[in-house]
């Protein structure tokens, strides 16, 4: 079984020309390959897409949706490792 670190970073903001919020969420990581690719999903639904290069790099999304923030990988493959 494959260990890897993602590090999911959540800051919420309040706007003033609106009462609703969203959430911020910065996922650091990069892939081995260079052509791994990357889904971020809040509350079940795909809120942003990747596709990961070799270089270390803070990807963001914002979403107002509620609910587990998670990280698939959605092409991983031996060479093709997600790294955080």
């Amino acid at each position: 079984m494959k260990k890897t670190n993602v590090i999911l970073l959540t800051f919420l903001f309040l706007s003033a020309a609106s009462p609703a919020w969203a959430a911020s969420i910065a996922v650091r990581a990069r892939g081995v390959a260079g052509s791994e690719s990357v889904n971020l999903t809040v509350g079940g639904s795909t809120v942003a897409t990747w596709t990961l290069t070799t270089s270390m790099a803070i990807r963001t999304a914002t979403t107002s949706l509620s609910g587990s923030c998670n990280v698939q990988f959605t092409n991983d493959a031996s060479g093709r490792d997600v790294q955080g």
